[in-house]
């Protein structure tokens, strides 16, 4: 669908299969987290099927796993993130009620090196605080 979480806007589906808008919501809080902690990092949203969404998370340009929004059933009420880490990165799934959490795991699996590195390439700006320095002129 789109690699951008600020422009995932909500699917549109049978009413039986529930409102879309919370499922999208959770998605787009981990998805933004993870690309505010991963400077290597991508995500993709997918609609797998109709009322189902996933995340593709992705460190440069190896794909590390998955993100869903499930129950977890009686004993564990209300919407979980299924971090689903691929053969790669430890074949684990693992459940989290917050988003900040199942980031943290992700990015400690995958390897916090590996999320750092697109940093060093990238020029650096100047900022008000760090002018740039002044030029000599050879006339």
């Amino acid at each position: 669908m789109s690699t951008d979480p600020t422009s995932w806007t909500v699917p549109q589906w049978h009413p039986d299969l529930g409102d879309p808008q919370p499922q999208l919501r959770l998605l787009r809080t981990l998805a933004v987290l993870f690309l505010q902690r991963c400077r290597a990092g991508s995500v993709e949203l997918l609609q797998v099927e109709e009322g189902y969404l996933h995340v593709d998370l992705r460190v440069r340009t190896s794909k590390v796993g998955e993100v869903h929004i499930v129950e977890r059933g009686a004993d564990m009420p209300g919407a979980w993130y299924g971090v689903f880490l691929f053969p790669s990165h430890g074949d684990v799934e693992r459940y989290f009620r917050d988003a900040k959490d199942a980031v943290e795991f992700i990015i400690s699996a995958c390897g916090a090196k590996r999320c750092r590195k697109r940093a060093r390439r990238t020029m650096h700006t100047p900022s008000p605080a760090s002018p740039a320095p002044a030029r000599s002129s050879s006339r």
